[in-house]
C-alpha cells in the first residue's frame, strides 16, 4: 500500500497537497462512511471507509516524503485516527447492537490483542535498532513504555511471535473489521428476511 501511495503522491505533488489536507479529507470521508452505515448502505460504507483509511496511509507517506512533520500534523494525524475509529465503532455498535453476541465480540477482542502484540513487537524492534522517531510528546513516551513490557521476551521468541502475528498488523485489522461488519449486515438482513 505504501508503494501505491508513493505513486499517487508522485502524481499529485504538482498540486502541492499538504499532509494536513490529506488527513482532513480522510476524516471527512470517514464521516460520510459512518452516515452511510447508519443509513444501512453497507457497500458505500465499505468503499468510503477503505478510502478514508487508505488516505491515512497516503498522509503518512506524504509526511515522510515532504518532511512535513510539524507538531500540528503529528498531533492531528494521531487524533484523526482515534476520531475515525471511535465514530465508526460507535456506528457499528448502534447499527448492529442486537447482533453483537459473545462469540463475535470474543473473536474481535482476540484479533485486537494479536494486533496489539504485533504493533508492540514492531515498535520494540524499532527502539532496539534506533529507528523510532524521537519526539518529546506523550504519545511516544506511552508507546515506548507499553512496548517495554515485552522486553522480557528474548529475541528468538519475539521473532517467533512476530511471524505468528504478521497477519494482524494495522492494515489487516481494518480488513478483519470490514469482514465483521459485512457478517453483521448479513445476519441483520437474514433476520429481516425471515421476519417477512
Amino acid at each position: 500500500l505504501k508503494n501505491k501511495s508513493q505513486n499517487i503522491l508522485n502524481y499529485t505533488n504538482k498540486y502541492k497537497i499538504s499532509t494536513q489536507n490529506i488527513i482532513v479529507y480522510s476524516v471527512i470521508l470517514n464521516a460520510f462512511a459512518v452516515l452511510n452505515l447508519l443509513n444501512r448502505d453497507i457497500y458505500v460504507f465499505v468503499l468510503l471507509f477503505i478510502t478514508a483509511f487508505y488516505l491515512q496511509i497516503v498522509a503518512k507517506v506524504n509526511k515522510k516524503l515532504n518532511n512535513d512533520t510539524t507538531r500540528l500534523v503529528r498531533f492531528f494525524g494521531r487524533v484523526s485516527i482515534w476520531i475515525m475509529l471511535t465514530t465508526t465503532l460507535y456506528a457499528v455498535y448502534k447499527t448492529y447492537f442486537n447482533y453483537l453476541n459473545a462469540p463475535i465480540l470474543t473473536i474481535f477482542i482476540i484479533i485486537a490483542i494479536l494486533c496489539n502484540i504485533n504493533y508492540s513487537l514492531k515498535i520494540l524492534t524499532k527502539i532496539e535498532n534506533n529507528e523510532l522517531e524521537e519526539r518529546d510528546d506523550a504519545n511516544t513516551y506511552l508507546i515506548k513504555k507499553w512496548s517495554s513490557m515485552f522486553n522480557f521476551i528474548d529475541k528468538d521468541k519475539r521473532a517467533h511471535f512476530k511471524s505468528i502475528t504478521k497477519f494482524f498488523d494495522e492494515t489487516m485489522m481494518i480488513v478483519y473489521f470490514i469482514i465483521a461488519v459485512i457478517y453483521l449486515e448479513y445476519q441483520k438482513t437474514k433476520v429481516s428476511f425471515i421476519h417477512l
